[in-house]
């Protein structure tokens, strides 16, 4: 197996889990109407950053489990942490930049198996 390949699933599944946490740690202090939201939303999208990092391409500066028009949906969130479009829209980036990476993983898994 691919190191390289490992250590990127490693670090999303991880990131993954730390938003797990994060994000039931959001929705609860939304509920509660907590000053705290922007914070934390301000750290779920430096984790967002951080996992798209990993499959970040030097040539284009693009990730390769970037979803789509990922950058104008981010660029949203930054500009209005509190709402609940907000939250929902980091859920889904998120969600799909996790399916990118497992599906990434499962073709480098494939590929050294032929």
């Amino acid at each position: 197996m691919n190191d390289n390949a490992e250590a990127a699933k490693s670090k999303v599944d991880n990131a993954m889990k730390t938003w797990s946490s994060l994000q039931e740690t959001i929705h609860q202090g939304r509920a509660e109407k907590n000053p705290s939201v922007g914070q934390w939303m301000r750290q779920a999208i430096q984790l967002y950053e951080e996992m798209l990092a990993v499959y970040c391409d030097a040539v284009d500066e693009r990730s390769a489990i970037e979803p789509m028009n990922g950058k104008e949906r981010i660029d949203f969130v930054k500009l209005k942490l509190r709402s609940p479009q907000a939250f929902q829209q980091l859920q889904a980036l998120f969600k799909e930049a996790a399916k990118k990476a497992a599906s990434l993983y499962a073709r480098s898994k494939r590929s050294e198996t032929i």
